[in-house]
């Protein structure tokens, strides 16, 4: 991951278009800039409101800073850092929560996770558990509106968001959880109801911190 960034506390909007601007900055000039031009662009009154968003950055692990320099904002490994949006909550189970609005963002390095044009989700239930998904942890998912037999997707079962091992015969699909004591989900396509929709597969699971 890059670097430590935990998916449970993401960036808010604020923070990741100061991350973006400061990446903008220094690829533009060769250095970054410092607290007055983040001041100047984003109309912040004095650089102490500057400087809690650049300490949260920091904090969060985006960022390093060295002290007593006026443009001491130093990117950590900004070549490899992949701004991903998380987009809210996916249901292990019964299909019950449609995936809800973007709730912030994180970076990823793409060294370790395929993950550009992606999203991330966050997982309820425990129907997914022996495949590795537990309640809390997050999974990466590339949009895509096919599956093969074996993928683990995030469909949309009549507009409520299930995450699933995906099975086709002919016209009937078949959602299938990870957990003996849980049913599939079984769907006649030819019929159209319910409605299916895949919304993308699952690539990398991020697991809870303990």
């Amino acid at each position: 991951m890059f670097p430590m960034d935990n998916p449970t506390t993401p960036l808010t909007h604020r923070q990741r278009a100061v991350l973006e601007y400061i990446r903008d900055f220094t690829e533009r000039n060769g250095y970054p800039p410092s607290l007055r031009d983040i001041c100047i662009h984003f109309g912040i009154k004095g650089p102490k409101n500057a400087r809690k968003h650049i300490d949260a950055l920091e904090k969060k692990g985006f960022l390093r800073r060295t002290p007593g320099v006026s443009r001491g904002i130093g990117l950590i490994s900004p070549s490899k850092g992949v701004v991903v949006p998380v987009a809210g909550r996916v249901r292990a189970g019964t299909p019950e929560l449609a995936i809800e609005d973007i709730e912030g963002y994180v970076t990823l390095d793409e060294g370790f996770f395929n993950c550009r044009g992606c999203f991330l989700l966050r997982v309820e239930g425990e129907s997914m558990e022996d495949a590795g998904i537990e309640e809390g942890d997050h999974i990466l998912v590339r949009p895509q509106r096919d599956a093969l037999n074996g993928d683990i997707v995030v469909a949309m079962v009549d507009d409520e968001a299930t995450v699933k091992r995906f099975y086709r015969y002919s016209s009937t699909v078949v959602l299938k959880p990870e957990n003996p004591h849980m049913k599939p989900i079984w769907i006649d396509t030819s019929r159209g109801h319910p409605h299916l929709t895949i919304v993308g597969k699952v690539v990398s699971i991020i697991k809870k911190r303990h």
